[in-house]
């Protein structure tokens, strides 16, 4: 897992290098694609390796929710390398086309996947903070956190995901990732969803402590092994 865990960053660097010459969305000329081939395939070994390393891997869901025209770009991409290949008479660069071929055929169908997945996420907003309910030590001690809530691009965390501790808490069982730990607890604040409504806290979260733990309660969210219902305690960290 270590060796491909970071390939969805890359795959994040590559799209964006390639987003400021090319509006996903506008591409329709096949022939345009080919002028960059090489970064083109490099994204496609990044991102075939991010959607295939860890099931349900949460942070796929800023890819699909944040690149518009994904689909439409890989649609476009199959055509070219298509195209290509019926005029290609080297075997080696055949099989690179068609490596590649497979790739975007792997790429889409779990791209589709990931679409329906995005429909579980939280709208902006503040309004499920009202079902949500206080915590008996609100404001100054702990407070109550959905877990639909948890999605990595609702979460401002210290320092990046790292693979072995994602491993670890991937070992541990449901029950123990949502109760609460006194010796080591989540703890973090809210955000306010807007600055000028103090009185009405936020769909963002602060975490100082225990973002890998709420990265493996939100993958299990994804694969419908945990109710997006569920609460999970905080301790206030102050800012």
């Amino acid at each position: 897992m270590s060796e491909k865990f970071y390939s969805i960053l890359f795959a994040f660097e590559q799209l964006r290098h390639l987003r400021k010459d090319l509006q996903l969305k506008m591409l329709t000329n096949a022939d345009l694609l080919l002028h960059k081939e090489k970064e083109f395939r490099l994204l496609l070994e990044y991102l075939y390796d991010a959607l295939n390393c860890i099931e349900f891997d949460p942070r796929l869901l800023q890819l699909v929710t944040e690149v518009q025209g994904l689909e439409e770009f890989f649609t476009v991409l199959k055509q070219a390398y298509s195209k290509e290949v019926l005029n290609m008479t080297g075997n080696n660069e055949k099989e690179m086309r068609f490596r590649a071929i497979e790739q975007i055929d792997g790429i889409m169908q779990q791209l589709g996947m990931w679409n329906s997945l995005a429909q579980k996420m939280l709208g902006p907003g503040n309004l499920h903070i009202k079902e949500l309910g206080n915590h008996p030590k609100f404001p100054h001690d702990r407070f109550f956190v959905f877990v639909k809530e948890l999605a990595p691009q609702n979460l401002k965390v210290l320092h990046p995901y790292h693979p072995d501790q994602v491993r670890a808490q991937m070992a541990r069982e449901t029950k123990d990732l949502l109760a609460f730990d006194e010796k080591d607890p989540l703890s973090g604040y809210r955000l306010y969803w807007d600055s000028r409504e103090t009185h009405s806290t936020g769909p963002r979260i602060a975490v100082k402590n225990g973002h890998h733990r709420l990265f493996e309660i939100y993958r299990r969210y994804l694969a419908g092994l945990i109710d997006g219902n569920e609460q999970v305690e905080f301790a206030y960290a102050s800012k």
